[in-house]
């Protein structure tokens, strides 16, 4: 006989029940009175489990469970990268696998899962590397999306097992859109992760709004850039053009229609020239990650110390209470700068200048209140008149293309 605690109890349970009422063992109500409040079982029993959610207790464990088919990693239990590795190489038969909020996974190794139908990653913050993807010919659905986008990823894999399985279903993050482009399987699904506390977790997109977001964004960039701009002077352009040609959208944060979610994503700012902190953020997300410079979305706190002190749950990470505020990580030349491109927009609307361009994180800690375990690995600041020039040369170089009337077609530096 196996002891387990009151939670995992439970959860295999509800597992087994849900495995023989399938099966038509016994009646739903002989199952519920033979299994109800029971946290002892034989070992023919965990072999019943079909579904599972793994933690500590159930990990020194696995072996007892052979037959399950659909696993969870969640926040529940953070694991090492070894750890999860080794707990999903322990059900060969699984058929389908969900991995979400592990902050300590970095390799996922997909090797002998031959027979997955399902796989779902998403925020998992470290994950850089995923290994013999290609093996997964059984394959029917990939969702992908808010994994780790700082580092310099190769996600080759990734796009070429999309264009080679047209025929399976996919939801995958619109930062990888011009990776994949033009070879848009019709049956894909682009998704933005929101960590603002909205109606719903992710924003998704067909094919044809990010081809116009897409073409909007590089119509941007060969207007306004040159091949010989540094990162930061791109950077610094990009900015001014989203505080001046973006409108905070004030009238969505009293809207709780879930269709006012747009001005959260890149479609809003983009297509409707429309944002809320969070649009901002995603929209920069998507200019950097065409020109190959790494960001993250940071979610953050502007208020009141008994604010912070509150916390809700999102996506199982408990989050600060109100931590309703968005601001973007960079990396520019090896070195990491924070900004608010909501707050400093909303500033030009007033006709004040920039605030919140290109922080350190010690600078931007005396106003914000940043989520989590925040890690940066450059803390370099630069001086206000570093800033100073980088403003003025971003505000030269797109009076100079509007004067010049350059049409949106521009150049094709960075067209595919």
């Amino acid at each position: 006989m196996i002891s387990l605690s009151l939670n995992v109890g439970e959860i295999i349970r509800k597992s087994i029940i849900d495995n023989e009422k399938r099966l038509g063992i016994l009646p739903l109500e002989e199952l519920k009175n033979v299994y109800n409040k029971q946290n002892t079982f034989f070992e023919k029993e965990l072999s019943l489990v079909s579904t599972l959610t793994v933690n500590r207790e159930v990990l020194e464990i696995i072996n007892l469970f052979p037959n399950v088919l659909d696993l969870t990693i969640d926040s529940s239990e953070q694991f090492t990268t070894k750890e999860i590795n080794f707990i999903i190489q322990s059900f060969p038969n699984l058929k389908k696998l969900t991995i979400k909020n592990q902050d300590n996974l970095q390799v996922l190794n997909l090797s002998n899962l031959s027979q997955l139908k399902e796989l779902n990653i998403t925020s998992n913050d470290k994950l850089f590397k995923m290994t013999n993807l290609e093996e997964l010919t059984n394959l029917e659905k990939l969702t992908f999306y808010n994994n780790n986008l700082f580092s310099s990823i190769s996600i080759n894999k990734l796009v070429n097992y999309i264009k080679e399985n047209k025929d399976k279903s996919f939801n995958i993050d619109v930062l990888y859109f011009k990776d994949v482009f033009p070879d848009l399987p019709s049956n894909i699904v682009w998704s933005e992760f929101l960590k603002e506390k909205t109606l719903v977790e992710h924003l998704t997109y067909n094919n044809e709004e990010m081809l116009k977001v897409y073409k909007k964004a590089l119509s941007i960039i060969n207007r306004y850039l040159e091949s010989g701009d540094t990162d930061e002077e791109k950077f610094a352009i990009l900015y001014e053009w989203l505080t001046k040609n973006v409108t905070y959208d004030f009238a969505s944060l009293k809207n709780t229609n879930n269709k006012k979610l747009a001005s959260n994503g890149t479609v809003g700012a983009f297509l409707d020239n429309k944002a809320v902190c969070q649009g901002y953020t995603k929209a920069m997300q998507f200019f950097l990650k065409i020109l190959n410079i790494p960001s993250l979305d940071i979610s953050c706190v502007m208020d009141d110390d008994a604010r912070k002190r509150k916390s809700y749950s999102l996506d199982g990470r408990m989050m600060p209470s109100y931590a309703d505020h968005s601001i973007i990580k960079v990396r520019l030349s090896n070195n990491t700068f924070y900004n608010d491109i909501s707050s400093d927009s909303i500033r030009a609307m007033f006709g004040f200048g920039k605030k919140y361009f290109l922080m350190s994180k010690d600078e931007i800690e005396k106003t914000h209140k940043l989520v989590g375990q925040e890690e940066t690995l450059a803390y370099k600041s630069i001086s206000d008149e570093e800033r100073k020039k980088l403003e003025e040369f971003a505000c030269r170089r797109i009076k100079k293309r509007e004067e010049e009337n350059i049409s949106d077609k521009g150049g094709t530096m960075w067209h595919h």
